[in-house]
C-alpha cells in the first residue's frame, strides 16, 4: 500500500472511531447514568450564571416579585436539566446539585409569599461555591 492510501485509511478509521464514541457510551454506561457533554455543561452553566446575575440585579433594584420568580424558575429549569435525578459523568455536579436545587426551592417558596423574603434568593450565587471553590 502506498503512503497516501495508508494515510487515507488512517483518517477514515479515526473518523469512524470518533463517530462511534457516542454509540459506545450507550452500551458502556448503565441506563440510569446521564452522560453530559462538556459543551452542554458549559452552556447550561453559562445560562445559570446569567440568570443568577440577573436575579441579583433584580433584587438589588427592587424589581417586582413576578420578575424575581421568573428568574428563580429559569435557574430551577437549568438545574433540573443538569441533574435529572441521575448520576452523571461530573462528580461535583452529582455531589452538590441536590443541595443547590433545595436552595432554589427554598428561595422560590420565600419569594412567592405575600410578603416576599428575598434573602434565600440572594444567597443562591453563594451556593455555586460548592462546585466552583477550586476554580
Amino acid at each position: 500500500m502506498s503512503n497516501k492510501l495508508c494515510g487515507v485509511v488512517a483518517i477514515i478509521f479515526t473518523l469512524l472511531v470518533a463517530a462511534g464514541c457516542a454509540e459506545i457510551r450507550k452500551v458502556t454506561y448503565p441506563p440510569e447514568f446521564t452522560y453530559i457533554e462538556k459543551q452542554d455543561l458549559q452552556g447550561a452553566m453559562g445560562r445559570m450564571a446569567a440568570s443568577l446575575a440577573q436575579l441579583d440585579s433584580l433584587i438589588a433594584s427592587g424589581s417586582p416579585q413576578g420578575s424575581i420568580l421568573e428568574q428563580l424558575n429559569a435557574i430551577d429549569r437549568v438545574a433540573s436539566d443538569l441533574s435529572r435525578g441521575q448520576a452523571t459523568n461530573h462528580l461535583l455536579l452529582d455531589e452538590h446539585m441536590e443541595q443547590f436545587r433545595a436552595d432554589v426551592a427554598k428561595a422560590k417558596l420565600m419569594a412567592s409569599m405575600s410578603s416576599p423574603n428575598y434573602y434565600y434568593a440572594g444567597r443562591l450565587s453563594g451556593s455555586c461555591s460548592g462546585c466552583h471553590q477550586f476554580r
